[in-house]
């Protein structure tokens, strides 16, 4: 169910809670269980969303070969055959090893999917961005705390998963003042977040005593209907980004 818990930010980036329960598996589980399990956490999502039926295959298989690699590196490598006689320390460097194999096998075959897929880049898709992969290695890390607390008392598993409702409602935020700054048709930022940054620029301009340039642009045939206009919107927003494109991350385009 951890599946459905998804926060989707304008980036099209989606965070999913569900690394929390693949890391303790990982190390807890057989390979052969971990097929299961990689289908099994597939099918409340794929009831609901109705996604077809190759890219949740893809889901399948992209987590089920990153839980398979945290697998090997995490329990067989270091686990069951690293000699050491500290045993907390061993956990340690094994749940480490495990949460960034995880995170770069799972990262980069949704890289490779896209770039085949639909030709994004890997700056484009936004997976190898620090923010991204912080957040999926805090939540690997966390899976880490409810391996070793099944080991030690599974009585207290469920007081290690309480801060997935906290990180789940922190991740929203982010992508709730994102959605407040965007205008949905054309993916421009909105007249809210332009007065800001204006008023930014101006200071900045009065700062350093430097010119300032505005260029305001006003688009006709806006009443031929709902189709007709988000058309023009979406061509106008398109030549937009090109004219601003010699100042990436500037007023027009919001940051992907």
């Amino acid at each position: 169910m951890a599946r459905l818990f998804v926060v989707r930010t304008p980036a099209d980036q989606a965070y999913h809670t569900d690394i929390v329960f693949l890391i303790p598996a990982a190390l807890i589980l057989p390979p052969e269980l971990l097929v299961l399990v990689a289908i099994v956490q597939m099918v409340p999502e794929w009831l609901k969303m109705r996604y077809r039926w190759y890219l949740q295959t893809f889901n399948i298989l992209d987590y089920l070969l990153s839980t398979l690699a945290a697998w090997f590196v995490g329990r067989e490598l270091i686990l069951d055959h690293l000699s050491m006689g500290n045993h907390a320390l061993r956990l340690s460097i094994a749940g480490l090893f495990a949460c960034v194999v995880f995170v770069a096998v799972n990262h980069t075959l949704l890289a490779l999917m896209l770039r085949l897929a639909r030709g994004f880049t890997l700056r484009e898709t936004g997976l190898f961005d620090g923010e991204f992969l912080a957040t999926d290695l805090v939540l690997a890390a966390l899976g880490v705390a409810v391996y070793a607390f099944w080991k030690t008392n599974p009585w207290l598993v469920p007081f290690a998963l309480t801060p997935i409702f906290l990180i789940h409602r922190s991740l929203s935020v982010p992508a709730l003042q994102a959605e407040a700054r965007v205008d949905p048709k054309t993916g421009l930022f909105n007249a809210r977040h332009f007065a800001a940054a204006l008023a930014e620029e101006l200071g900045r301009a009065q700062r350093f005593e430097r010119p300032l340039s505005l260029i305001m642009a006003d688009l006709d045939l806006r009443r031929r209907g709902p189709e007709g206009h988000r058309g023009d919107l979406s061509r106008a927003a398109s030549s937009l980004r090109r004219a601003g494109a010699v100042r990436r991350g500037g007023i027009l385009d919001p940051p992907s």
